[in-house]
This record gives C-alpha cells, structure tokens and sequence, in this order.
C-alpha cells in the first residue's frame, strides 16, 4: 500500500482530476456510483493508440463512459511468456483517465473469475452497470478459455438490452497495433515503431536503486532503475527522466556493461545530463525517445568513455543541443 501511495503523489501531476480518481474493484459499485451508460471492455495494457480510439468512440455515444479491466492481467495470472506490462497499473489508470475514462472498474481476476462463463459475465456487465452500450476492439475474447467472442458477446448484450459496437483494429506500416505488437518491437530495437503505436515515448517507471558506483567512476554518473516493466532491447537510448516535476535529458543504458565484466546482471541506468540531485530511493519516469546503438564490448575502458562522451553529445544534440532540460 505505501508504494501505491508514493506512486499515486508521484502521478498526480499527471493529472487534472480529483485527488481521489474513481477506480472501484467491483461492478456493483462502479455501476452504482458512476451510473455509467458506456462500457470499453479490455486489458488495456499500454493503453495505445488503439485503446484511445475506442474511448474516444465511446465519449461520442455516451454520457457517462466506465473502463473495465481487470487485475493482474490474465496473461500474468495463467503465467503465460514471460509477462511484464507495458505500464505499471497506477500509470494504466492514469492514462485510463487521460484516454477519456470517467471512471474504471479494475475487477480482481481470479481462478474463479476465469471460469466464469461468457453468457454470466454478460449478464453482470449490463446487470450490474446498467449500460446500454458497449465498445470493444475487435480481437476481444472473454469467458471461460475465452470461449466469449464478439458475436456471443453481441447476442448475450441484446438478450439485455444493451448494444456492442465493435472499432476494428488500428496499424501501422501494415502491422496492427497490438500490445503483443509493440513487446515485439521494443525487443527488437525498433523504438520508433512502439511509440507510434503508443502514441507517444515508451515510458518506463520504478524507483532508483543504489549500483556499483561503476558510472561514476567513469565519469558518468548513473541513476539505477527498477522497474517491473517489459524491457526494451539492449542498447543505448536518448531519453528523459522524470525526477519529481522537471524532465532532465538522458542517456539510458540497457544492458550487461560487458567491458566491465563477465556474467554481469542487466542493469537500466540513466546519465542525466547536468544534473546534480540526489535521486536515490525516489520514483523515476524515463520516457525513450530515440534508439541510438546497440551494447558492444570496448577493448578497453578509455574506448568505452569515448563512447559514452559521442552517446551524451548525441542526447544533447537530439534534444537541440541542451544538457540538461529539454
């Protein structure tokens, strides 16, 4: 609880709304309090491009629009890949809320809720709601083995009432937009396709950790991340961190820093460019800008700083040539 609540002060300047946003954990009391009358039903993992169509269909037929999604993510809870999201889940409520949510139902999932059958999770979303209209995106599957697809989903709804519209998918350079997508482009290196299928810089998020100190030493002092989230492909990144209110240019690293050592753990560190804070303990939000260059093993330590120094003149030139804010 009291790193949700660090989190919920760290992402309030994110947002324009009540310091309590409406995020109920049953449709029961989300239909109650926020008598909604449009439902957008989904993961939302990343909540991307194509997530933000569907709420701003929904805002155009609706009065009142409700998100419902579910907690932990089915594909963490049946332990399916090696699962890390896109966003941690205060960050996805948050872009809920950005993405034109008034409230979201961010329902446990559970063993039994997964063996819920789609007829019934039918009935509970418009009985408990009391919707009369509900958005998907057209890959939407629910119910048990996710036997629910849109056309039991659209005849279950009208027994009650209640009508489906279902957006199709969004793409870009003929692939679509898709949150499986965008880990396949992260891991590839391919930045740029990701975050035009975000919408916007992939952002990573967690807490500054203390590190070997190796950075400094070399001249280039380093901020640690961890971070529960999907990690992109190894490699050196413009970026910008997000210490409190004011973002700071940055040269990320991901990778095993293998010129210094053998069989090092990953590590996802941050120079940040003419900054001189104490970071360590605090919350920390880098968003990637730019893919620069792959990891490689220097020779030596001198042609490894060499390295570093053309990494940190490229930040500054991608960011119009400033150290520090860009």
């Amino acid at each position: 609880m009291l790193q949700v609540c660090q989190l919920w002060s760290h992402v309030r300047l994110q947002l324009d709304r009540s310091l309590s946003p409406p995020v109920f954990s049953t449709l029961d009391d989300a239909g109650r309090e926020l008598a909604p009358d449009t439902a957008v039903i989904g993961n939302f993992d990343g909540v991307h491009i194509g997530h933000r169509k569907l709420f701003s269909f929904a805002r155009g037929i609706g009065r009142r629009v409700v998100a419902v999604t579910f907690t932990p993510h089915p594909a963490a809870f049946f332990h399916k890949f090696d699962y890390r999201p896109l966003a941690p889940e205060v960050w996805k409520l948050v872009r809920l809320f950005e993405a034109g949510a008034d409230g979201v139902a961010n329902l446990p999932f559970s063993a039994e809720f997964a063996r819920m059958p789609a007829e019934s999770f039918a009935a509970a979303l418009v009985g408990a709601l009391r919707v009369s209209n509900v958005a998907v995106g057209e890959d939407f599957h629910f119910g048990t083995g996710r036997e629910g697809d849109i056309a039991l989903l659209e005849a279950c709804l009208g027994r009650f009432g209640a009508r489906l519209h279902v957006l199709p998918l969004e793409s870009i350079g003929g692939r679509p937009v898709h949150s499986r997508t965008i880990r396949e482009a992260l891991s590839a290196g391919d930045l740029e396709t990701a975050n035009a299928m975000l919408g916007g810089p992939y952002t990573l998020h967690g807490e500054v950790e203390q590190g070997f100190g190796w950075g400094r030493k070399l001249g280039f002092p380093t901020a640690n991340l961890r971070t529960e989230q999907w990690i992109p492909a190894d490699g050196v990144y413009a970026a910008t961190a997000r210490v409190g209110t004011q973002p700071v240019a940055c040269a990320f690293s991901i990778g095993r820093r293998e010129t210094l050592g053998d069989d090092l753990p990953l590590a996802l560190e941050a120079h940040l460019l003419d900054f001189d804070g104490d970071v360590y303990g605090h919350p920390i939000s880098v968003c990637l800008h730019r893919f620069l260059r792959r990891q490689i093993r220097f020779g030596s330590q001198a042609a490894l700083i060499r390295q570093v120094h053309l990494d940190v003149a490229q930040v500054a030139a991608y960011f119009g040539g400033s150290h520090g804010h860009p």
